[in-house]
């Protein structure tokens, strides 16, 4: 009866590393996944940022050409 009990004792332990290396390893995809996000987020901002700065400039160009570089006729 003792060695059944050491037995289950070895086996619930075994099973218990077992859950947490496999916890350990779903929370390290998680974060890298979650990585992996956050940088393709912070690209597509920084293309849209990019984007709305050039239209900006370009429509600050063309008003400044019409009040200063249009109107010498």
């Amino acid at each position: 009866m003792k060695r059944e009990e050491e037995r289950m004792k070895r086996e619930q332990e075994r099973m218990r590393v077992e859950h947490e290396k496999r916890m350990q390893q779903e929370q390290e995809r998680m974060q890298k996944e979650q990585e992996h996000l956050r940088a393709e987020i912070s690209k597509e901002l920084e293309k849209k940022m990019s984007s709305v700065m050039e239209k900006k400039m370009s429509d600050m160009s063309k008003r400044l050409f019409s009040q200063f570089g249009g109107s010498k006729r």
